[in-house]
Formats: structure tokens, C-alpha cells, sequence
């Protein structure tokens, strides 16, 4: 009787892990609007592409938090419990990955311009920004705080 327990437990376990996964990433279909390639990307565990409004976002997870603070010093944004972003107004180049930050306690929704993330406590998203029109101004919100910050794309300009 006390093996039937154990299997009914592991059952359970894997149908919430299984419908977690399922909620946690609902909403985020793949749509191409143009192809970006991460370059000087970390190995992605798992990635995905979306778009909205000329706008390019490529999704890529680093394996460690401390790895991908490091790796995105000067290309994070944090979002706080009361979801104020630090920084709340930076500019960025054509193609530049940065990281979103939640830390909070608590999972945040997080909109870069017209894409949404869905972030769980204390995690984080890579993205690569990348618009076909520039400049582009892209809002940041976070839950119910709408345009609590946003990011000027700029265009890539090489000095010769």
C-alpha cells in the first residue's frame, strides 16, 4: 500500500509540473517577422522568436543568474516588487541582447514595446532587440504599471 502512495505522489508531481509549464509559457507563439541571429549570444537552453510591429525579439536562457549578470552588465533592466525598472529610460543599438530582470517575490508580466513576458520570481529573460524602422521607442510596463519606463532603439552605425 505504501508503493501505491509513492506512485500516486510521483503522478501528481508530473501532471503540476507538466500544466506549470503549459501556463508558464502560454501567450508566447513563435512569429518571424524577420530573421535575428544571436551573435555573442550564451549556449541557449531554450529560445524562440517573436515580433510585433517591425519590432524583433529573440529569447535565449542563460544557464546561471550570476553568468548572465555578468555577461549583460550595462544591458539590464531590473524590475523591482513595486515594478519600477532601473533604468527607466536607456537607449540601446540595433541588435543588442539585453537582460530583463525581475526581482521580485513575486512572477510579473513584463511588455517591451507590444511583446509580452511572463517572468516568475526572481527570473529573467535574455532578449536580442531588433527593429526594421529606426529609431524605435519601445515602452516598458510591468503588471498593472503601464510605461513605467522605456528603450530607444537605435540604429547600428559602423565608424570606418
Amino acid at each position: 500500500m505504501s508503493s501505491n502512495r509513492w506512485i500516486s505522489l510521483a503522478v501528481i508531481i508530473v501532471v503540476v509540473l507538466v500544466v506549470w509549464n503549459l501556463w508558464e509559457f502560454k501567450g508566447q507563439e513563435e512569429r518571424v517577422m524577420q530573421t535575428v541571429t544571436p551573435t555573442a549570444s550564451p549556449t541557449p537552453q531554450s529560445g524562440g522568436s517573436t515580433s510585433g510591429g517591425g519590432t524583433s525579439f529573440t529569447q535565449t536562457q542563460v544557464q546561471t543568474y550570476s553568468a548572465a549578470v555578468t555577461q549583460y552588465e550595462g544591458k539590464r533592466i531590473q524590475f523591482d516588487e513595486r515594478c519600477q525598472p532601473n533604468p527607466a529610460d536607456i537607449t540601446f543599438k540595433n541588435g543588442t541582447s539585453i537582460m530583463i530582470d525581475n526581482r521580485s517575490a513575486q512572477a510579473k508580466t513584463i511588455n517591451v514595446g507590444a511583446q509580452s513576458y511572463n517572468l516568475p520570481a526572481y527570473g529573467y529573460r535574455i532578449l536580442i532587440l531588433s527593429s526594421s524602422s529606426l529609431p524605435s521607442e519601445l515602452n516598458l510596463s510591468c503588471d498593472n504599471a503601464v510605461n513605467v519606463g522605456r528603450i530607444l532603439l537605435q540604429a547600428n552605425i559602423l565608424q570606418q
